[in-house]
């Protein structure tokens, strides 16, 4: 269950990001919208790891010392 929570939790951040989404380049450079786009960008990356953890546990893999190895971990 926790990772469906974890696969809807990213789903709902990335259509809150795409509501926010400049227009242009110049756009995303106004400091309100640059931040906001970053800190979604930030929230969805830190989603993803907890959902690649939470695979390897349910799968009894080996747990990463760091971020990027849970990816190397489920790569292998």
């Amino acid at each position: 269950m926790r990772i469906q929570y974890k696969i809807n939790q990213i789903k709902e951040m990335l259509t809150e990001l795409e509501k926010i989404k400049p227009k242009s380049y110049e756009e995303y450079l106004e400091i309100k919208t640059k931040a906001a786009c970053e800190r979604y960008f930030e929230k969805i990356t830190e989603a993803q790891v907890d959902f690649a953890i939470l695979i390897l546990k349910n799968l009894r893999l080996k747990l990463p010392e760091d971020d990027k190895s849970s990816y190397d971990i489920l790569a292998n």
